[in-house]
C-alpha cells in the first residue's frame, strides 16, 4: 500500500535519540548543549506570554532593521527590497452489503517503521473490506469536500463499492481499527492573520512564521511546518457490515497536520501552530506606502528620516504587543463529542496553558501539540505543546520524538549546542515524551542535541 510521506529515521539515530534524552553518555554535544536543548516546564500562562512577548519583540525589530537596510540601498544584492507578495453527517452512499462472510486469510497492510505503532494512511484495509479517501471537488460555495469509501473485497473478484460517507474538507489520511475510523482532512488554507503586511513570513524566509506549504518528505529539502491546511479530525464508528457509519466525534484546529500514530486504541496527532501575527503590528511605516516596492533612485527623505519612520514604527509595535494578553497569541481546539446523537463542544483547550513546554532556543515560537484521544472513549483529549519550532516526529510503543532542526545564526546571545562553535552551525534538538499504555496523554520525559 502506497506509504504516507514521513521522516526517514533510522535505527541508529532512533538509538541516538533514545540515549540523548536520557541523558546517556554519548558521544555529541557538551552539557550546556544538552541544558539548551531541555524543554522547560511552563508553570503558567504568564511564562508562555513573556516568551512569546520576547520572541514577537525581538523578530519584529530585526524584520524592520532589515527593511531598512534594503530601502537604503545598503544591500544592492537584493535590487528591489520586497517579495511577492458540513458538519453535518453522513447518509449512506450504498445499500448493498455482506451477511455472513468468509474472510481472506492473509492481506496487506500500511508499511510501518515500528510494529505495533501504525501510522496513517489515505489507503486501509482488512480481510474483508479496503477504506479509501477521494476527493470529491468543491461545494457550491467553494469549499473542498471529499469522502470515505468502502469496498467490499472478498471474494476479489466480486469487489464493490457498498458505501460512501462524506467528509469535510480534502480528506489526506485515516485509520480503520476495529468498528473505529478516523478521517484527517483539511478545510481549506490556513491563514494566521498579519501576513499582507509582508510580516515575519518574509523574515530570513523564517520556516516558523510560514503557515505551510505541502508535507514535508525526508527533511532534506524542506521544513516540517505542516501541511499549510486548517486540520479537522472526524471519528466514525462503522457497522459490521460497513454500510452504515455513526458521527462520534469532530475536532477541529486553528492549525496544520504535521503527522500521526495509532497505538492500540489511543491516536496521537502532530498539529502545527505557526506564529500569530497580531493585530495592528505593522512592519511598513504608512509615510513610506508609495514605496513598498521602490527599486532604488531618489527618495524624497533623507537616511535619518527614514531610520526615525521605522525606529517610530517599532515603538508602535512594542506597545501593541506588550499590551497583549494570552487569548491573542494561543492557538485553538474546538472538540465536538456526540453522545445520543447530541453535540458536546469543548473549545479554549489550550486556554490554561497546561501541558506547554518552552524551547530556550530562541529561535521559534510556533507552537507544536501532540493531540491524543482514545477511540473507544468519549473522554477529553490530551494534550502536551513545545512553544519553539516545529519538527520532524517518530513514535515507538512506549515513546514520542520530536525533533528540531536549529541554526547558529538564529541563536545568537543564547549559545551554541556545540563547542566546536563555528565548525557546527546546524544542529538537531531530540525531544521525547512518554507515551502511557491505554492512557490518552503524553509526558514530557527529556532533550538530547
Amino acid at each position: 500500500m502506497t506509504r504516507m510521506t514521513r521522516f526517514a529515521w533510522g535505527p541508529w539515530l532512533v538509538a541516538l535519540a533514545m540515549a540523548a534524552c536520557e541523558n546517556v553518555p554519548v558521544d555529541g554535544p557538551p552539557v550546556v548543549g544538552r541544558s539548551l536543548a531541555a524543554l522547560q516546564t511552563a508553570e503558567s500562562c504568564d511564562d508562555v506570554l513573556a516568551m512569546l512577548k520576547q520572541k514577537t519583540v525581538a523578530d519584529m525589530e530585526a524584520l524592520l532593521d532589515q527593511q531598512v537596510e534594503w530601502l537604503l540601498g545598503a544591500d544592492p544584492y537584493y535590487g528591489c527590497w520586497a517579495y511577492e507578495d458540513g458538519n453535518g453527517m453522513p447518509v449512506p452512499g450504498a445499500t448493498q452489503g455482506g451477511g455472513g462472510r468468509d474472510k481472506a486469510s492473509e492481506y496487506s497492510t500500511t508499511n510501518t517503521q515500528e510494529k505495533g505503532v501504525d501510522e496513517a494512511d489515505f489507503m486501509k484495509n482488512d480481510a474483508e473490506f479496503i477504506y479509501v479517501l477521494t476527493a470529491d471537488g468543491n461545494d457550491g460555495d467553494g469549499k473542498p469536500i471529499g469522502s470515505l469509501q468502502i469496498l467490499d473485497a472478498w471474494p476479489a473478484e466480486q469487489t464493490q463499492r457498498i458505501a460512501r460517507f462524506p467528509i469535510e474538507g480534502s480528506p489526506t489520511a485515516m485509520y480503520v481499527s476495529g468498528d473505529r475510523a478516523v478521517v484527517y482532512s483539511g478545510l481549506g488554507a490556513l491563514n494566521p492573520g498579519g501576513y499582507d503586511d509582508y510580516g515575519p513570513m518574509y523574515y530570513y524566509g523564517n520556516v516558523n512564521t510560514y503557515p505551510g506549504g505541502g508535507l514535508c518528505t525526508y527533511g532534506y529539502d524542506c521544513e516540517f511546518t505542516g501541511d499549510g491546511q486548517r486540520l479537522k479530525i472526524t471519528v466514525l464508528e462503522l457497522s459490521k457490515d460497513r454500510t452504515q457509519a455513526t458521527l462520534l466525534r469532530e475536532i477541529e484546529f486553528s492549525g496544520s497536520y504535521l503527522n500521526s500514530r495509532r497505538i492500540d486504541g489511543i491516536v496521537h496527532s502532530v498539529v502545527v501552530f505557526p506564529e500569530m501575527t497580531l493585530p495592528g503590528v505593522s512592519y511598513w511605516p504608512a509615510e513610506l506606502e508609495e514605496y513598498r516596492w521602490w527599486c532604488g533612485g531618489e527618495l524624497p527623505f533623507t537616511d535619518a528620516q527614514i531610520v526615525a519612520m521605522f525606529e517610530e514604527l517599532k515603538d508602535a509595535n512594542r506597545a501593541i504587543i506588550e499590551a497583549a494578553d494570552i487569548g491573542d497569541f494561543l492557538p485553538s481546539i474546538e472538540d465536538t463529542r456526540y453522545v445520543g446523537g447530541e453535540p458536546i463542544v469543548e473549545s479554549g483547550l489550550l486556554g490554561d496553558c497546561d501541558g506547554f513546554y518552552l524551547s530556550q532556543a530562541g529561535d521559534g515560537s510556533a507552537f507544536l501539540s501532540l493531540v491524543s484521544f482514545d477511540l473507544g472513549k468519549q473522554g477529553p483529549i490530551g494534550v502536551s505543546t513545545i512553544v519553539g519550532k516545529p519538527g520532524a516526529v517518530y513514535a515507538t510503543p512506549g515513546s514520542f520524538y520530536v525533533a528540531e532542526r536549529h541554526y547558529q545564526w538564529e541563536m545568537q546571545g543564547r549559545g551554541w549546542y556545540f563547542a566546536e562553535g563555528e565548525e557546527a552551525t546546524e544542529a538537531t534538538t531530540v525531544h521525547k515524551f512518554r507515551i502511557n499504555d491505554g492512557e490518552a496523554e503524553s509526558v514530557y520525559v527529556g532533550s538530547g542535541a
